[in-house]
């Protein structure tokens, strides 16, 4: 089935909407491994907080711009800035994009480059612990404004296509 790509002239800050929610609890262990917190350092600036501060995502921008952040592996798209994580064999890439939480804080996206993510699933790094700083528990509604520096495209489909 052939789809067509629009542009969508939106571009400057985006705030989204999530709601807080618990994890695999997964994260902790992974961003205590130095070449993690080694390249967080150097390439994002942060001496990360342990954890990932995990929000189910929802509303018209997530569901334009959640196509970009999953499937910008490359870094070639010029709407959003981006820096990837390299890791050593056995650990899977990631693409970071600086955002910033609730008004108050400036944070990491950090999207997995695996198979299967979660279509509403985002996960926050930071230099605090964003739960702790925020006071937020799980069910509490958190806005996130991504910085988009130029037009999206949108993937429409055609008339015959599922869904």
């Amino acid at each position: 089935m052939r789809t067509t790509m629009d542009t969508i002239a939106t571009r400057g800050t985006w705030v989204l909407h999530g709601i807080v929610t618990d994890g695999l609890g997964e994260a902790a262990h992974f961003m205590l491994m130095k070449w993690f917190r080694s390249q967080c350092r150097e390439r994002l600036g942060i001496n990360p907080s342990p954890g990932t501060f995990n929000l189910r995502m929802q509303g018209e921008h997530w569901q334009r711009l959640r196509p970009q952040l999953h499937h910008n592996t490359a870094g070639a798209h010029p709407a959003l800035p981006v820096i990837h994580l390299a890791p050593p064999a056995g650990f899977c890439a990631a693409s970071c994009y600086p955002v910033h939480i609730a008004g108050a804080i400036d944070a990491w996206a950090i999207v997995p480059h695996i198979g299967h993510y979660p279509h509403d699933k985002l996960e926050v790094i930071a230099p605090v612990n964003l739960r702790a700083a925020l006071g937020v528990a799980n069910g509490a509604a958190v806005n996130l404004a991504f910085n988009v520096t130029a037009p999206l495209a949108q993937r429409h489909r055609t008339a015959g296509e599922q869904a």
